[in-house]
């Protein structure tokens, strides 16, 4: 059964998930029951145990306070008293109370004073005075009603005034807004040619912060097309948004400033062909210099699989997608990419150096670009301690040829490390994850291994 409110008007129904509550009418208690009859005012109207309000006809204080509930309960004595859908002929109309004034109101019962000269009426008089007494009360009591007609009430007159003070507010706030706006598109238009604030900046500030401010200055008096930027600008610009791109969006809304896609475009432009990256190199000489932690670094290098395909780049003017090695390039295409990037031992730093097109490296080639890679390095001042890879057959036939054992059996000649031209010793350090990943899936190709001591499955 679908149970739905019975007061006027009201469509509220019961289903799943509504926060409505349904309410049965008191039949057990005859006094409650007529009350609610009452305030329901239904022609003919006679409750049964299917009948049902809901609780949008009840206030708050109608409920028990019960914490931690989540059913509400009606009081005993709580009678419904909000219905807002009945027509206009059965809802109560509020009495509206009015203030009196007290005026003085001529007494129209005077006595007239006989005169010498008049001879006196005695049947008339009375048929005077009758009269004269009642129009005098209806003269009073028209002139009551005209008096309540014109009345204003007090509180009518303090919000008039209080509307009236706060328009005479908002018109002086008007005035002084337009005054400062005048006075501000006065001070705009007379700062771009102003030598006077030229010679001000010159003598109070010098170097970047002068080329900031006067940049910003001529921004002022050019569309946004306009806008050209210097190389002082492009270099800040750049590194502000290589060190945090959102501290450059919040420079940006104080300056003006490239866009970020802007800042791509021109990092784009460097030369990164496959090789050693000369740009990143010169990079990191500049910074080694004044950043200490950058002295102590591991080199890290992996393969990544790529599509063999070859495709033509309109920027270079070439096809792409061959084995390439930097100075040579095979007609090959590639199928993997081997990335070579400098971590940072004490900071949280990390930065790729070199990337090759490769097609199944052999160990002899993975060695020669790993020395180069630690020498280049160790000129511009970077020592590298360690270098980290997984442990493919190619890369450990890599250290094998620098000098490195990894024979368990021969622990006396067990050797993880390498040096490179006799003095810089560099340690071997397998990817534990890459390794473990590896005696997975031999242990799945191969099911069962088999040791001097025992099988292993």
């Amino acid at each position: 059964m679908v149970i739905s409110c019975a007061a006027f008007g009201c469509t509220n129904r019961q289903f799943k998930g509504n926060t409505i509550q349904f309410h049965r009418f008191p039949l057990k208690r005859t006094e409650v029951l007529q009350k609610w009859i009452k305030e329901v005012r239904r022609k003919n109207f006679v409750p049964s145990k299917y009948s049902f309000l809901c609780s949008e006809h009840f206030l708050d204080s109608d409920y028990q306070i019960r914490p931690g509930a989540t059913i509400k309960l009606l009081n005993e004595n709580a009678i419904p008293s909000v219905f807002k859908g009945f027509p206009v002929h059965l809802q109560q109309s509020l009495p509206v109370k009015r203030r009196l004034l007290q005026r003085n109101i001529p007494d129209f019962n005077t006595t007239i004073s006989p005169l010498s000269n008049q001879t006196e009426i005695p049947c008339q008089n009375t048929a005077t005075e009758e009269e004269i007494s009642s129009s005098s009360k209806q003269i009073v009591k028209s002139y009551d009603k005209s008096i309540q007609c014109v009345m204003i009430s007090p509180t009518k007159e303090e919000l008039r005034r209080k509307i009236h003070i706060l328009q005479k507010k908002l018109n002086r706030r008007d005035l002084k807004i337009k005054n400062f706006k005048t006075l501000i598109d006065g001070i705009k238009r007379n700062v771009p040619g102003s030598d006077e604030i030229i010679s001000i900046l010159e003598n109070n500030f010098g170097g970047f912060t002068l080329n900031l401010l006067m940049h910003e200055r001529k921004c002022k008096t050019l569309d946004k097309q306009g806008v050209r930027y210097t190389n002082t600008m492009k270099d800040f610009s750049k590194t502000l948004y290589f060190y945090s791109p959102k501290a450059y969006a919040y420079v940006r809304k104080l300056f003006t400033l490239p866009h970020p896609s802007t800042i791509r475009s021109w990092i784009s432009s460097f030369k990164c062909e496959p090789g050693f990256l000369t740009e990143v190199f010169l990079f990191l000489k500049l910074e080694v210099k004044d950043k200490t932690w950058l002295e102590d670094c591991c080199l890290i290098f992996d393969s990544m699989s790529i599509r063999k395909q070859l495709t033509w780049e309109p920027s270079k003017g070439k096809y792409s997608g061959n084995v390439d090695f930097g100075d040579v390039e095979s007609p090959d295409l590639a199928s993997e990419v081997l990335v070579f990037m400098v971590v940072s031992l004490t900071k949280r730093f990390k930065c790729p150096i070199a990337f090759f097109y490769i097609n199944k490296i052999n160990s002899s080639l993975l060695s020669t670009l790993l020395t180069s890679a630690i020498k280049q390095l160790h000129e511009i001042g970077i020592r590298i301690w360690s270098v980290t890879c997984d442990g493919a057959s190619a890369n450990v036939q890599c250290f094998k040829k620098l000098g490195c054992n990894f024979d368990v059996n021969d622990i006396d000649n067990f050797n993880c490390k390498f040096t490179v031209e006799n003095n810089l010793e560099v340690n071997v350090m397998f990817d534990a994850c890459h390794m473990i990943k590896l005696a997975r899936n031999a242990l799945a190709d191969k099911k069962i291994f088999k040791s001097e001591e025992e099988i292993v499955s």
